[in-house]
């Protein structure tokens, strides 16, 4: 007979939802305190989540070594909420094209920067140092075509195998014969 003061063990076989921590892959004494283990979740993941984002970014690190920094990283109030914040507006389609275009816009500025500069000294050189020499008499009159075709022909020369102090030298020398 089944009594029905508690007889039943139907409660017991009812799987158990896992804690939001063993979701995680993180105990609670593991992550700082005050964040919320749920916020983690949904934008960092799981422990194993992030050891594989951080194996991909620092190939060079054992994986002990991005088990420490993990721990360390979870730690970290500050951090930890700043990147999920990051990854919050990265899910934001219009927050990650502005964030591509950024990074487009740097690299072109990274090329055309050096040649803005390089034009802008040349152009002071020549404006401030070359011609006041050309009008004084100090000096022949330089023609740019003249001395770009020479520096060209003998940089093409220095990668057919020649030296590059002859190419100096002779670029140099070639310029002052015109």
């Amino acid at each position: 007979m089944i009594s029905s003061m508690g007889g039943s063990d139907f409660g017991s076989a009812m799987p158990i939802e896992p804690s939001i921590y063993d979701r995680i892959g993180f105990k609670e004494s593991e992550i700082a305190f005050g964040v919320d283990p749920n916020q983690i979740f949904k934008w960092i993941g799981t422990r194993n989540d992030l050891m594989t984002r951080v194996m991909s970014d620092n190939p060079s690190w054992s994986e002990e070594k991005a088990e420490t920094e993990v721990s360390k990283f979870m730690l970290d109030k500050e951090m930890v909420e700043l990147f999920m914040k990051y990854q919050e507006r990265m899910s934001d389609p219009q927050f990650k094209e502005a964030q591509e275009k950024a990074i487009r816009n740097r690299k072109i500025s990274n090329v055309l920067g050096p040649i803005f500069i390089g034009v802008f000294i040349g152009s002071f050189v020549d404006t401030n140092i070359i011609q006041p020499k050309v009008q004084r008499g100090e000096m022949d009159p330089i023609d740019i075509g003249t001395v770009f075709s020479k520096l060209i022909h003998a940089a093409s020369s220095a990668g057919a195998g020649g030296s590059d102090a002859v190419v100096v030298d002779s670029t140099i020398s070639a310029v002052s014969d015109s």
